[in-house]
């Protein structure tokens, strides 16, 4: 979506593509305020629904929505991730997030642990049982160096295998190294999979340029060092999150017990988002396949930001 048009969605709502006359059409739905703080507690009269600029009823409204999710977790164990603050290190707050996160899912999803260090790992398949994820989450132990780009490619191949249509991938890493950013963009455009990243670093650090794309300088012309695109750990984390329509933070480690509430927010605000804080169902009045139809979602009160998802497609990315 060309940056203008997602300014357009965030002021004006969300438009849909067309859908069969009649048909029962249910889209879930994310709402912000101003501040980015989730909005709870609202009703179908806080919604207005349109087709094609007529005013259309909303047939269905239910807070908290049910849909099935297929949730899979990617965590660093490279070596660094022994680094110790707090009393803890950085992979026991990745592994405390991720027991929060299990703990805030529904019966009937399903769930993926994978890892990386130089090399790649499943360390649990695809499974309905939060119970097998946190035992083979406990056996993780740091080793080796960090392949981000290599890891990540290979789990979004691998999310590929999720039986629900609603898919996310939760990110948890301290560093960056080598890859192709391009690359990894396609591999996230051909996914249909939400990411989220977790950056466990410094915030200061977090906004030093780094090389990027691949993040290292490679031998040249008679060993001269090639000159390639810098790129801050934020600003990736955040292109690798935001391009698939999910969302990225860094979390200061410096002071981790404060970080690990932080961490807790965001998995809160993880399965809001995948799964909905709302599901509005609709009847469509229009005949498939009318050119130009679409379907618009807005809050009543201007200062709350509405972003709806229907059959695993995000109909909004705002920035």
């Amino acid at each position: 979506m060309k940056p203008l048009a997602t300014l357009l969605c965030l002021i004006i709502g969300l438009q849909l593509p067309g859908t069969p006359a009649g048909s029962q059409q249910q889209m879930v739905v994310v709402v912000r305020d101003s501040g980015g703080e989730l909005v709870r507690h609202l009703h179908a009269n806080d919604f207005v629904l349109e087709e094609d600029g007529a005013p259309l009823p909303i047939s269905s409204f239910e807070e908290d929505s049910n849909l099935p999710v297929s949730l899979g977790i990617l965590i660093d164990i490279s070596l660094s991730m022994n680094t110790r603050s707090g009393g803890m290190s950085r992979l026991s707050a990745a592994q405390g997030t991720v027991r929060m996160l299990l703990r805030m899912m529904k019966p009937g999803d399903q769930f993926l642990l994978m890892s990386f260090d130089n090399a790649f790992s499943v360390n649990q398949e695809f499974t309905e049982d939060p119970i097998a994820i946190e035992t083979a989450l406990n056996k993780l132990a740091p080793a080796g160096g960090t392949n981000l780009f290599s890891a990540l490619g290979t789990a979004l191949q691998k999310m590929k295998k999720a039986k629900h249509r609603t898919r996310a991938l939760v990110v948890i890493t301290d560093g960056l190294a080598g890859g192709d950013l391009q690359s990894i963009a396609r591999n996230i455009a051909d996914s249909e999979t939400l990411i989220y990243t977790f950056g466990l670093g410094n915030k200061q650090t977090a906004t030093v340029a780094q090389p990027a794309g691949p993040f290292s300088v490679t031998p040249g012309f008679r060993g001269q060092p090639l000159q390639v695109p810098m790129a801050t750990p934020q600003q990736i984390l955040d292109a690798l999150a935001t391009d698939s329509g999910g969302s990225s933070e860094i979390f200061d480690v410096a002071d981790l017990d404060a970080a690990i509430l932080q961490m807790v927010k965001f998995d809160r605000n993880i399965v809001a988002d995948v799964r909905g804080q709302y599901s509005i169902g609709y009847a469509s009045k229009v005949p498939d396949g009318l050119a130009g139809h679409s379907v618009r979602l807005r809050a009543v009160s201007s200062e709350y930001r509405v972003r709806a998802r229907r059959n695993n497609e995000s109909l909004s990315k705002p920035k």
